[in-house]
């Protein structure tokens, strides 16, 4: 959360302690290094208000991090991991536009839990799959929009969750 620390890419922020601080907080710099923000123990976490990951949001084997309340979450480099996301209130927002470094990746599942709960592609993100990915949520939208790329690769994105692909989305 301090600007006087550099995360560079590959170098691991590993949460192990609880729920995180989520309410109007940025995690990591918006330059051109590409950590990695790993939750390791089962948390709560979220505000109504912003928060964002200059980085990829990796939620390890047998956690669950169930993320609450209404505040948009920006993860430029996308989420995945072994483990499971919850969302239960708010937008995930994926802002990065390098199909290399920019992913959704692992073997978790992401369920969203509310009605007003979604995932969005934002307008000019590049977005690999880069394993097979559960996303559920009967009736709640998992979206890729106008000037957004998903490459799947020969991968499969699955669930019960809809799939939106808005008007000049690829």
């Amino acid at each position: 959360q301090t600007s006087s620390c550099t995360f560079r890419t590959g170098s691991v922020f590993l949460w192990e302690t609880g729920s995180f601080p989520s309410s109007g907080v940025t995690y990591f710099k918006p330059i051109a290094e590409y950590p990695v923000f790993r939750v390791a123990t089962s948390s709560l976490v979220g505000a109504n208000s912003a928060t964002i990951i200059y980085g990829f949001l990796e939620v390890n084997s047998g956690i669950t991090l169930t993320i609450q309340n209404s505040g948009n979450r920006t993860i430029r480099d996308g989420f995945g991991g072994n483990g499971n996301i919850n969302l239960t209130g708010g937008t995930i927002l994926v802002s990065g536009t390098d199909l290399a470094t920019t992913r959704i990746a692992g073997s978790g599942t992401l369920t969203l839990s509310n009605t007003s709960t979604n995932v969005q592609l934002l307008n000019a993100s590049q977005v690999s799959l880069n394993s097979n990915y559960v996303v559920n949520g009967s009736g709640l939208a998992f979206t890729v929009n106008s000037g957004a790329w998903l490459n799947c690769g020969t991968n499969i994105l699955s669930g019960s969750a809809n799939f939106v692909l808005a008007s000049g989305g690829r």
